[in-house]
């Protein structure tokens, strides 16, 4: 991907290359380049701007996941955290923990710092403690969820500044996988785009301007990355009409079944 943008960058430029010898080295905005789809020179700069930017964004994005840690972590103080420091004035979020900490004094045959299974004695998880912990790279889980938020500010919530917009984190269970439901209440899924594109690589209802359709394709590569999955759901006739799905398999529910 990252060949091919240079090789578009390079077309650009030639074209401007060539106006310019044309005009004895003076390049005039309103000239324009080529016969069969003629292009003005203004154009050809703002390509160029477009594809540099692109480039920019491939390769700052450009396997971000590797060397990331794997550590064990509680999902729920995980996602407080992330809302506490992420707060927007274009946006709030609901998110309600009550459900994923112990409401009272229990055993369980669980390491409570780490979430791992131990054996020998019992030992007890406290109330107010997280329950749901998973094996993933809190770092890769951060970039994830700020995909998903950016791509929500740029097509859920654009020119819906006085709207009251929603960004809903829900944390379930699935048999032995934790779930972080990730819902807006912006503007459903674009026509153009269909749920399988979102997770496609440089597929986007809006090309340009900073708008290169790698988020969405990122969110399920570092999850799959790291042990999980991606899911994403459309439902334009809901309160909340686009939703991600991050599965997480890696994670201690067994040991903590109420």
């Amino acid at each position: 991907a990252i060949g091919q943008t240079i090789f578009n960058l390079t077309n650009w430029w030639k074209a401007l290359q060539k106006e310019r010898m044309e005009g004895d080295g003076v390049v005039k905005d309103t000239a324009t380049v080529g016969k069969n789809q003629p292009v003005s020179v203004s154009e050809i700069y703002n390509s160029i701007q477009e594809v540099i930017s692109q480039l920019q964004q491939q390769i700052s994005k450009f396997d971000r996941g590797n060397g990331l840690e794997i550590k064990t972590f509680a999902l729920t103080e995980f996602i407080e955290d992330y809302i506490a420091r992420k707060k927007s004035p274009l946006f709030e979020f609901i998110y309600d923990s009550k459900p994923h900490h112990a409401d009272e004094l229990r055993d369980y045959d669980i390491d409570v710092k780490t979430g791992k299974v131990i054996g020998g004695d019992r030992v007890i998880l406290e109330a107010g403690m997280p329950i749901e912990y998973v094996d993933f790279a809190p770092d890769a889980l951060t970039i994830i969820l700020d995909n998903i938020v950016s791509n929500a500010c740029s097509h859920g919530f654009e020119g819906r500044d006085d709207a009251t917009n929603i960004i809903k984190i829900d944390l379930s269970t699935q048999g032995d996988d934790c779930i972080v439901s990730v819902s807006n209440n912006g503007e459903p899924l674009n026509d153009q785009i269909s749920v399988k594109d979102v997770f496609t690589y440089s597929r986007t209802s809006k090309n340009g301007k900073g708008h290169f359709g790698i988020g969405g394709y990122e969110v399920r590569k570092l999850m799959r990355e790291f042990g999980g999955d991606a899911e994403f759901v459309s439902d334009p006739d809901s309160e909340y009409p686009v939703t991600y799905k991050l599965i997480f398999h890696n994670t201690n529910i067994k040991s903590l079944e109420l």
